[in-house]
C-alpha cells in the first residue's frame, strides 16, 4: 500500500489532486516491483479510519460545511490561529484530526449534504473500496489456489514414500492435466520462478496466465477478442515457449516452459 495518498506529492494546497497523483504513481511503481509485490494501492489511513469508525457527527460535518467560504490557504492558516473565523479553534483541530487538511479542504462541499454523504465521499476518497476488492477478489482465490498447491505436493511426496505409490502417481498426474486445476499448477511455477528469476519473460507469462480468467486476458488480448485472434496468439505464444525452452537459464524455467507449452497448445487448439 501507499500510506498517506491524501498528502501525496505537494499535498492538499497542490496544483494536482494528491490522490490522483498518488494513484498514477501506484501504477508505475507496481509495474516496477512487479517481481516482488502483485499490485500498490494508495490508500489514505486518516480518512479511512474516520468513515469506518463512526467518529463523524452531523455537528462535524455541519461545522465543516461552516468553512465553505474559507480560501484553501486562509483556511490552513486558521489552523494555527485562535480566530474563531468560520469555527471556534477547538471545532477546528477536531475537524483535522478527523479529516487532515485534504478532507478539510476538499470535503466542505460535500458536507454540506450532511455526516452520511460526507462519510461516503471519505469512504471511496480513503482506497478502501478498492482495497476490499483486491482482497475479496485475488487473496481470497489466491488462498483456495495456494491450499490446493499445498494438497498436490503432499501427495507428490506420498508419491516417493507410501506403498501404494504407484497408484498414487497415477492421481497426481491426473490432476496436474485436469483443466480445473490449471491455475493451481501454474501458481506452482510462478511461485519457482519468482524465487528462481522475477524477472524473467516466463515469469511474466505464467502471471498473467493467473491473473486473468479468460483465454483471451491470459494471452494479453483485449477482452471480446474473437476465437480466431486468441488461436492465433495462442500459436505464437507457443512458437515462442519452444523457442525459450532451448536455452533455459534455470531448472524452475525449463519446468515451468514445459506447462506454458501445453497450455498454449490446449488454447491454441
Amino acid at each position: 500500500m501507499l500510506s498517506r495518498a491524501d498528502g501525496f506529492g505537494e499535498g492538499a494546497l497542490g496544483a494536482r489532486d494528491p490522490l490522483a497523483h498518488a494513484a498514477e504513481h501506484s501504477v508505475a511503481l507496481a509495474d516496477r516491483l512487479r517481481g516482488t509485490v502483485m499490485t500498490v494501492l494508495p490508500i489514505a489511513g486518516l480518512l479511512a479510519e474516520t468513515s469506518h469508525t463512526g467518529a463523524l457527527t452531523e455537528t462535524d460535518a455541519r461545522a465543516l460545511a461552516a468553512l465553505g467560504p474559507i480560501a484553501p490557504l486562509d483556511l490552513i492558516d486558521l489552523l494555527d490561529s485562535d480566530d474563531p473565523a468560520g469555527a471556534e479553534p477547538q471545532v477546528r483541530g477536531r475537524l483535522l484530526d478527523l479529516l487532515g487538511e485534504y478532507g478539510m479542504i476538499h470535503g466542505r462541499s460535500v458536507a454540506a449534504g450532511g455526516a452520511a454523504a460526507l462519510n461516503d465521499w471519505l469512504v471511496e476518497r480513503s482506497g478502501v473500496p478498492q482495497l476490499r476488492r483486491v482482497l475479496a477478489h485475488h487473496l481470497g482465490a489466491f488462498a483456495a489456489v495456494r491450499r490446493a498447491g499445498r494438497i498436490v505436493r503432499e501427495l507428490d511426496q506420498l508419491a516417493y514414500t507410501h506403498p501404494a505409490r504407484d497408484q498414487i502417481r497415477g492421481i497426481v498426474d491426473g490432476l496436474r492435466s485436469d483443466p480445473a486445476l490449471r491455475e493451481v499448477v501454474l501458481f506452482g511455477h510462478l511461485e519457482a520462478m519468482l524465487e528462481a528469476d522475477p524477472m524473467s519473460p516466463v515469469t511474466d507469462e505464467l502471471r498473467r496466465l493467473i491473473e486473468n480468467p479468460t483465454a483471451a486476458g491470459g494471452l494479453g488480448l483485449p477482452a471480446g477478442s474473437a476465437a480466431d485472434q486468441v488461436r492465433a496468439e495462442a500459436q505464437r505464444k507457443l512458437s515462442w515457449a519452444h523457442g525459450q525452452k532451448l536455452s533455459t537459464a534455470t531448472a524452475a524455467e525449463d519446468a515451468a516452459l514445459v506447462v506454458l507449452i501445453h497450455t498454449y497448445g490446449l488454447l491454441a487448439r
